[in-house]
């Protein structure tokens, strides 16, 4: 499993990883029968072309951390998990 230290870095390892463990958001694509998704090289290629990504810099980890929870919570954004897995 790699490892990331930030959130570009999480976001980076989850869109371009090709394994279950790497990829947790690729991996739930997979499970969602979206047409077209049916492995993570699928689900990688679905998240390229319907996903953005906007960085918001925010210097300490605590208020980074809870607002992370906080935005996916408010935008009540379907795909995100906060599950250990």
């Amino acid at each position: 499993m790699v490892d990331s230290k930030t959130l570009a870095q999480r976001i980076g390892v989850d869109h371009r990883a090709t394994q279950k463990t790497q990829s947790t958001l690729g991996y739930k694509l997979t499970t969602l029968n979206i047409n077209g998704v049916v492995c993570i090289k699928t689900a990688r290629a679905y998240m390229y072309d319907k996903f953005f990504v906007r960085m918001l810099p925010i210097e300490d980890e605590y208020t980074r951390t809870i607002f992370e929870v906080y935005a996916a919570m408010k935008l009540k954004t379907k795909y995100n998990s906060f599950m250990e897995h």
